[in-house]
């Protein structure tokens, strides 16, 4: 169970004696060589390092996975993104490494025009600054292109025609930090966002929207790749009209972003989008709000009043509006309700996201010449036992790091 000093006198680190987590296989008693923030070499054998001049962390009684990737997440423990300052930030980084988060994109909701290029610029301002340390890599912008009639718990005050220019301007106020958006595919103007989108590097998805079959499939052509929160924001199947949900499902180019909570989704039919898009489709995200983490009672969202009991979050008028989940719950969730492998699982939760943003290449899973960024879970239940970034413990159950 993870014991010893990390505060590490070398580059070189040797986490050792645990289970291990590639995307191929599962290494049991395992290591994992770490130089200069990024995996050296991974051995089979927990004794292989021990003439390598690194110190060694024993790592018995965990398992080794990739650090959890969040793309699409508000805020937690009383923070929003929307907060718009350092503060709120910092909090929120350590927030998110006390649960195994290593990379996540800061969510915004739609606001006011103004108080959303503040947002932006500011946690662009605050990325920018910290981009060695901080676990906050990118903002996705959810909306503010997106259909009224499904805008779920988002406020339909602030929602805005898909004016290219207006867009122009606030990806060059986020210094190139926006890495995802998510439009509706049917409203008018979208092609020429979703063109601009992908021009500058920004992955598209599709969500809080109405987007029959065609019109969907036309959105992937120019680019959308991923579909947000599936089923939720959107009309449900019906088997005479097809839609953005079906053809999400069938479609092997699309990854879909699913709250695997229980509520959002039954887990009966989240065994049914596991069995169309397989484990290397399905992104888990948390959609998570400041409420996360904190007691039951009324919250501010961006600008509208929720309401959490126990534990889901909702509007006034009970409509979903966000959760209180965290990764490390939604790993154990599909490990322990969905039955599905810790392969899939750290697919599920790190690897699949990478993909979908274009990170790949860099973080998401323990491989050669990656950012050793890695979580080691207890084995008997799943709680964050540390957490590294780059090389760098950033968290700890112990209370120690070297950062």
């Amino acid at each position: 169970m993870f014991f010893g000093n990390t505060n590490f006198k070398t580059d070189k680190v040797v986490l050792t004696s645990a289970t291990v987590i590639t995307p191929y296989s599962a290494i049991s008693d395992g290591a994992i060589l770490v130089s200069n923030g990024k995996i050296q070499e991974i051995s089979s054998s927990p004794t292989t390092f021990r003439e390598s001049n690194a110190e060694i962390i024993d790592c018995s009684g965990t398992i080794l996975i990739p650090g959890f990737i969040d793309i699409h997440t508000h805020g937690g423990m009383g923070y929003d993104f929307t907060d718009g300052n350092f503060v709120a930030f910092e909090n929120l980084s350590n927030f998110y490494f006390s649960r195994g988060v290593t990379s996540l994109l800061a969510t915004l909701s739609p606001l006011n025009h103004e108080d959303l290029g503040v947002a932006v610029s500011m946690i662009s301002e605050y990325i920018f600054t910290n981009y060695k340390y901080t676990n906050i890599i990118g903002i996705h912008l959810e909306g503010p292109y997106l259909n009224p009639e499904f805008v779920g718990g988002n406020n339909p005050d602030f929602l805005e025609p898909a004016d290219v220019d207006s867009f122009v301007n606030i990806m060059k106020m986020s210094r190139g930090f926006i890495r995802l958006i998510t439009v509706a595919p049917e409203i008018p103007g979208i092609n020429g966002i979703i063109n601009a989108a992908v021009r500058a590097g920004v992955r598209v998805s599709a969500g809080h929207s109405s987007a029959n079959a065609e019109t969907f499939q036309h959105s992937i052509s120019l680019g959308v790749n991923q579909v947000t929160h599936l089923f939720n924001g959107m009309p449900q199947l019906h088997h005479r009209s097809p839609n953005i949900l079906s053809e999400a499902l069938i479609d092997d180019r699309v990854f879909v972003q699913v709250i695997p909570d229980g509520v959002h989704i039954h887990p009966s039919v989240l065994k049914l989008v596991f069995k169309a898009k397989g484990a290397d489709r399905f992104v888990s995200i948390t959609d998570s709000i400041r409420a996360t983490c904190l007691s039951d009672g009324e919250y501010d969202s961006a600008g509208r009043k929720v309401f959490v009991q126990n534990g889901e979050v909702r509007t006034a008028e009970g409509v979903i509006a966000g959760s209180t989940l965290t990764m490390d719950r939604a790993f154990k969730f599909l490990v322990k309700r969905l039955g599905v492998s810790f392969i899939e699982a750290a697919k599920m939760t790190s690897l699949n996201a990478a993909r979908s943003i274009g990170i790949d290449n860099s973080t998401g899973s323990i491989e050669l010449g990656k950012e050793a960024d890695i979580v080691g879970l207890d084995v008997k239940n799943f709680d964050v036992a540390f957490v590294m970034k780059k090389g760098i413990v950033r968290y700890s159950k112990s209370g120690i790091s070297n950062s």
